[in-house]
């Protein structure tokens, strides 16, 4: 790793980024409720999980109120896995390529919540095919990472010193395609419409993102359907495919 990434991942949370400031709270259960809980309902209660990058635990900790009874991560930063030992979550600290690489056909899923953004495309096609190996046939992937195409992607990429690389629906669907993965279904991650003031933001959302798609259009004869900072990705490991060895 980039002695800088070593740097500011020793200090992540001392230097302001243990939270991205003005993102919605991840810890808010109204967040996952709306934006992940759709696809985690169909997950069985007693599925191996594991999540990339868990940062201080607050994923974790909603998985266990949702009765997940097996729900562990990893995180680089240990001041970040400090906090999520006060929350009580299993999660330890350690390089995740190197915790995947002895963990093949462990998984029914893998998150992987604001991460794959502080990879360069290299480390990203070593990443995806340690975590394709790592899911059981069947299993998935579970994404949240900046959105290439929306309309605030600049703000995010420059938001951290360690973000390196920032995805389209088109080239995240890509590169996991290349490694062993299905099709990908693809959502926002808007206002969440709670509360008096978070419905007027999703409706005044959903007015402003219908004139962009309108204006992509027009332009490129192509609807756009992703406008959000932030966009969340979900896909299965075919049970026919294989990870590339060499990239193992």
């Amino acid at each position: 790793m980039n002695s800088f990434r070593s740097t500011c991942y020793s200090r992540y949370v001392t230097s302001g980024q243990g939270t991205a400031a003005g993102e919605p709270d991840p810890g808010q259960r109204p967040w996952y409720d709306h934006h992940y809980w759709p696809i985690f309902r169909g997950w069985k209660r007693d599925a191996r999980i594991i999540e990339l990058g868990c940062g201080s635990g607050e994923l974790l900790a909603y998985l266990g109120e949702r009765d997940f009874v097996n729900a562990a991560g990893i995180d680089v930063s240990a001041e970040q896995i400090e906090r999520a030992g006060e929350r009580g979550v299993a999660a330890e600290t350690g390089d995740v390529m190197d915790f995947l690489r002895h963990r093949r056909d462990q998984y029914d899923h893998v998150l992987a919540v604001d991460l794959i953004e502080h990879f360069t495309k290299d480390e990203l096609f070593v990443l995806i095919p340690l975590i394709h190996a790592a899911l059981r046939p069947g299993g998935s992937l579970f994404v949240q990472t900046p959105n290439g195409a929306g309309l605030f992607a600049p703000q995010i990429i420059h938001g951290d010193l360690t973000h390196m690389t920032i995805l389209s629906e088109e080239s995240f669907q890509q590169l996991v395609r290349l490694h062993g993965f299905g099709a990908v279904e693809f959502s926002e991650t808007g206002p969440v419409p709670q509360g008096v003031k978070g419905r007027i933001r999703h409706f005044l959302w959903f007015l402003f993102r219908s004139v962009f798609s309108f204006a992509k259009r027009c332009e490129s004869g192509r609807w756009q359907q992703l406008w959000s900072a932030n966009m969340i990705c979900h896909c299965q490991r075919k049970a026919e495919a294989e990870s590339p060895e060499s990239q193992l």
